[in-house]
């Protein structure tokens, strides 16, 4: 019934056992959990990986965010939702990297340092537009730094980057579900 509660120890689903009157402190340890493996899942994840109805998910999460054990990031018109123990300057990377192609352009350009747009187009076989919108949504959130040698700039990682893309890319190896396509919105 819940796919990821043997996986979190919670062999026939959230408990009702230890509630405290008409709590569900079960539902609540199998959102955390979820949200523990996929920093920066969606509302739409947790549904699909949890099985609880929209309203039931949307009460839990209220009560999670007014006991502060979760934080959110709105990025476009998709609220991002992460744990309590997540460092605040890698929410919005850690958002980013979940759109579309964009982890995969962040871990070729973290593979590879230096490639140029055109390497990367190539490489990737991705549309030009949805490419340059990527990267200049990575240059604002700070994830990728270009550097102009003769005409063309070209794409270096940020120590930033580097520390994010292992995040992310155990996320996706984790991945509960597709998530929205082409590139994020902006700001």
């Amino acid at each position: 019934m819940f796919p990821i509660a043997a996986m979190v120890g919670l062999a026939q689903g959230p408990s009702t056992r230890g509630r405290k009157k008409g709590g569900r402190l079960g539902f609540r340890e199998l959102i955390l959990a979820v949200l523990r493996r996929r920093q920066g899942a969606t509302v739409s994840d947790l549904r699909r990986e949890t099985h609880l109805g929209w309203g039931s998910l949307q009460y839990h999460l209220h009560v999670l965010r007014r006991s502060r054990a979760i934080q959110e990031l709105r990025l476009g018109h998709a609220k991002h939702l992460f744990t309590k123990d997540a460092a605040a300057n890698d929410l919005r990377g850690l958002a980013l990297l979940r759109h579309g192609r964009l982890l995969e352009v962040a871990e070729r350009i973290a593979a590879e340092p230096g490639l140029t747009q055109a390497e990367l187009l190539r490489s990737l076989d991705i549309a030009r537009g949805t490419l340059r919108e990527y990267l200049r949504q990575m240059k604002e959130a700070g994830l990728v730094e270009p550097q102009t040698d003769d005409t063309r700039p070209r794409y270096f990682p940020t120590d930033h980057l580097s520390s994010l893309v292992p995040v992310a890319a155990r996320a996706a190896d984790a991945d509960i579900g597709p998530g929205p396509t082409g590139p994020p919105p902006s700001r």
